[in-house]
């Protein structure tokens, strides 16, 4: 790269010390730059992907526990309780007795034992509590789902065969 002339003029009329303490000076300045422009935007960069990292085995971790939690209480005699009723009565039951039970549209009895349920407009949070408490409490699962968003935020729409956990 060629200096503008009035540059290269001055720098010549500077004493030998001079023009030493300048390109000193300029080293200095081409390091800084260096320094900033490339050296620490990758430090930065690596200590966001370092915590990000450690975020992440934590969560790991988090979810390795609530999966043991999940095995031992499907596991056989892990926890659900035993249930030897009827699977509509039951579902029908704690249908009626939860927060569902507005959005039950259709409960009828499926081929296999198990049962077909609809319903419209059910907050999923409450529905994904009310399917967790049928799990731990009666040994009933999902065997199949449909889940559709319906018109509210965090509402859903649902077809869903339930039956007793094999």
């Amino acid at each position: 790269m060629k200096l503008p002339q009035p540059v290269v003029t001055w720098y010549a009329g500077l004493a030998k010390r001079e023009q030493k303490m300048v390109l000193l000076g300029l080293g200095v300045i081409l390091l800084l730059i260096l320094y900033l422009a490339v050296i620490q935007p990758l430090v930065s960069a690596h200590q966001d992907l370092d915590r990000r990292l450690q975020a992440d085995r934590s969560l790991l971790v988090y979810m390795n526990g609530v999966a043991d939690r999940l095995r031992r209480s499907t596991a056989p005699g892990g926890g659900a309780a035993s249930f030897t009723g009827s699977v509509f009565s039951a579902v029908s039951a704690a249908a009626r007795g939860s927060a569902i039970n507005q959005s039950v549209q259709r409960l009828e009895q499926a081929d296999n034992g198990g049962v077909r349920l609809t319903l419209t407009s059910v907050p999923f949070d409450t529905l994904v509590r009310w399917l967790e408490m049928l799990a731990t409490e009666k040994g009933i699962v999902v065997e199949s789902a449909s889940i559709q968003g319906a018109q509210a935020p965090g509402t859903v729409n649902v077809s869903l065969t339930l039956n007793l956990r094999s």
